[in-house]
């Protein structure tokens, strides 16, 4: 009887072990836009954007969720942040410095990210880098999640373009996204979200 009734115990673990793995394998997705009143006017001065490193809102290694889940973050996470986002502006009709253009262009001029958000040297920056705004933002969460049931793969941002003539905030965009991919994948799929959401807002070049 005691190996009948251990038996059911482990039939139902493995049940419910499954039933949570095939829920983490299902994508969790959502984005949403805000857009500045101003940006039918001011898009129409905007040709060039450039895209900087995104920084740092959460702690690597943090544990997070049940099932004792670890977590864990690549270091670069940043870049690959700035990088993967990059068919944003160009879904939307607009010409993107080149990155590593850009840092150069940067450090020539020295010029630090903190110089593109203070409103007394944006506009002087933006000459100087040829650009007209730039996109910026923080990394919520970016890295692997694993636990005793199964693993995945998340990516929550939050970011914004600012307009290098006025220093003000064109449109944000807070993005967030969890399933079994690879981080290209991951910030794909929020890319085309996000440039979907900014269209119907009016922020494509053109419109």
């Amino acid at each position: 009887m005691k190996t009948y009734w251990l038996s059911i115990v482990y039939l139902g673990l493995f049940l419910c072990g499954l039933l949570f793995q095939s829920g983490c394998c299902s994508a969790r997705h959502s984005v949403s836009v805000v857009v500045s009143r101003d940006v039918e006017a001011q898009k129409m001065a905007i040709k060039r954007i450039g895209i900087v490193s995104f920084q740092f809102a959460r702690l690597e290694n943090e544990r997070l969720g049940p099932y004792d889940t670890t977590y864990s973050r690549p270091k670069d996470s940043g870049e690959i942040a700035a990088d993967g986002i990059v068919e944003i502006p160009m879904m939307l009709g607009y010409a993107v410095v080149e990155r590593k253009q850009l840092k150069v262009l940067m450090d020539e001029n020295g010029l630090t990210e903190t110089d593109l958000m203070k409103k007394e040297t944006v506009a002087k920056a933006g000459k100087t880098l040829g650009m007209d705004a730039v996109i910026m933002g923080t990394v919520s969460e970016f890295g692997n999640w694993t636990h005793a049931f199964g693993w995945g793969r998340v990516v929550s941002l939050n970011i914004k373009c600012i307009s290098l003539e006025t220093g003000e905030v064109l449109w944000s965009a807070t993005c967030h996204r969890e399933a079994q991919e690879g981080y290209p994948e991951l910030l794909h799929a929020i890319s085309v979200d996000a440039a979907e959401k900014l269209r119907k807002e009016g922020v494509a070049k053109g419109r």
